[in-house]
């Protein structure tokens, strides 16, 4: 039975439902729900405490990072208003369409709600898949260190047979300089792909993975590359490898910047970073190209003081290295390193957005692939690791079935009333979606979840939500085709003068005048 075609209204706006379904089975695919589950060992009543700990805090960070990109929203809608004038019409498009992107991700989210006592359980939302969303971005820096926490769980001889070691890449970019144009994330990935093809590269690093992260300084956009490296092992490879890196980067980017000498500061600083780099070195590199690299090994951090972290003044948190003896810890340190990989572009230093800098980078990020594996973790070369594809971005739809799966595991497959703990049947609760912002986590009362405008909520039929799985994939799709609905909408009503899109169409409308 496909729960698509099921000729019944969704959504409802009450409890009260129709029809009566078993306990949920297993799941599985749409079109076999049908298909009993098997009797499931109940939890301990530790590991449920964990669980609903997890999910409720799981929601606040979503809960948050809407927020966040409700206040980009308004950011935007204000900055239209006061500089649109200023701005041609492609400018103005890329940014009502990140607008339109902001305030529809987690417009839609899933709940399962329990009759007895109305406690509520976070299942997913709807993303917009936005490289400047909080939510998305977030969502994004899970789902990797998901992966690769599955990638190394089922090849734990990864860690002990390679070094790991996290990488920083930059140019002394000016506005003056010729070597790169104003957006270079384009070239620095291309530069960087010229020095993977090193002979002491293809030596040295067995795999990794790399991101390009944007901010602005007073010399314009700062961009520059996080990576993670897999190093073969040998004495002092760390030296060895940075020292080549530096003096290959170096030879690249020259020209990049204005620098015509290194004082004797700068030389003893390069040196001080490296003990095998010598005079001759330093003597030899080009000083309008990049003369620093950070090549360090894993760490973990906290925002607090612990027994064995230093603090680190640069990132104003404490830090402790890790080791492969360490086990769950080293672990945890490269999933770390992969937080980089997914810190938000375009914010200042007190989080709010840049808008100067959202307005000059949104057409350049366009179709722009931010993220990518290298070595043996790039599936599909012939010295690829044999789970490669574990690590890949892209899904296909088996996979995506498995990270649906993985979602409704984090929330429990055994339904149990998160108050009570005691075991549900489908009578017992009832799935519904609303905006997230409308959603309240209370950190001061167990981050129980609370719906501050009830009346928003939307009950799905029982008919079309028998499970946790079918209500999800109902969800996604109704809320993707509401997001391309109002959209275009949006652009519609901005042609009359109304709504976001007027912007547009004001300017657009100005821009031909002039032509003619």
């Amino acid at each position: 039975m496909c729960t698509y075609n099921i000729q019944v209204e969704p959504f409802l706006d009450t409890l009260g439902t129709v029809g009566s379904y078993p306990k949920e089975p297993e799941v599985g695919i749409i079109g076999y729900l049908d298909i009993g589950a098997k009797k499931q060992r109940k939890p301990s009543s530790k590991a449920e405490y964990d669980r609903v700990k997890g999910n409720r805090r799981r929601c606040f960070k979503i809960v948050r990072a809407k927020k966040e990109a409700d206040r980009y929203r308004d950011d935007i809608h204000e900055y239209l208003e006061y500089h649109g004038d200023s701005l041609t019409p492609d400018q103005v498009k890329h940014l009502l369409d990140y607008r339109h992107c902001l305030s529809s991700c987690c417009n839609k989210s899933l709940f399962r709600e329990h009759k007895s006592n109305g406690s509520k359980e976070y299942i997913t939302s709807f993303m917009c898949g936005h490289k400047l969303c909080p939510p998305c971005n977030a969502q994004r820096s899970k789902n990797r260190r998901r992966k690769f926490r599955a990638f190394y769980e089922k090849n734990p001889e990864m860690i002990k047979r390679y070094d790991h070691m996290h990488l920083t890449l930059t140019v002394p970019h000016h506005h003056e300089s010729s070597r790169y144009p104003r957006f270079y994330a384009s070239q620095l990935m291309k530069d960087f792909n010229l020095m993977r093809k090193r002979s002491f590269w293809k030596k040295q690093v067995y795999a990794g993975e790399f991101s390009v992260e944007v901010t602005r300084n007073d010399s314009g956009l700062h961009i520059h590359i996080h990576a993670l490296l897999l190093v073969e092992k040998g004495t002092q490879n760390r030296n060895v490898l940075h020292r080549n890196i530096l003096l290959a980067w170096n030879r690249i980017t020259a020209g990049a910047g204005t620098r015509q000498i290194l004082n004797e500061e700068e030389q003893l600083a390069i040196r001080k970073g490296n003990a095998l780099l010598t005079e001759k070195d330093v003597a030899q590199l080009d000083p309008s190209g990049a003369t620093f690299i950070g090549l360090e090994t894993l760490y973990i951090s906290s925002k607090t003081p612990k027994k064995g972290y230093r603090y680190c003044e640069h990132s104003g948190l404490w830090k402790k290295r890790v080791h492969p003896s360490d086990g769950e810890f080293f672990l945890n340190g490269i999933l770390e390193c992969l937080k980089y990989h997914f810190e938000p572009l375009a914010l200042k230093k007190d989080g709010s957005l840049d808008m100067d800098l959202v307005v000059e980078i949104l057409p350049s990020i366009k179709g722009q692939p931010l993220y990518r594996k290298f070595g043996a973790f790039h599936s599909g070369t012939k010295n690829a690791h044999p789970d490669a594809k574990m690590l890949n971005i892209k899904s296909k739809p088996e996979e995506d079935e498995a990270e649906i799966k993985q979602t409704l595991e984090e929330v429990g497959q055994d339904i149990q009333n998160p108050e009570t703990g005691a075991p549900a049947e489908r009578t017992e609760y009832e799935y519904f979606t609303i905006s997230m912002s409308r959603v309240f986590v209370n950190p001061d009362d167990h981050f129980r979840i609370s719906i501050t405008t009830p009346r928003r909520k939307k009950y799905l039929h029982r008919s079309i939500a028998p499970t946790a799985l079918a209500a999800i994939k109902y969800m996604q799709k109704n809320a993707a085709l509401s997001a391309f609905r109002t959209k275009k909408m949006d652009q519609m009503t901005g042609k009359w003068g109304v709504g976001p899109y007027r912007f547009y169409h004001s300017k657009y409308n100005q821009s031909c005048l002039k032509h003619n």
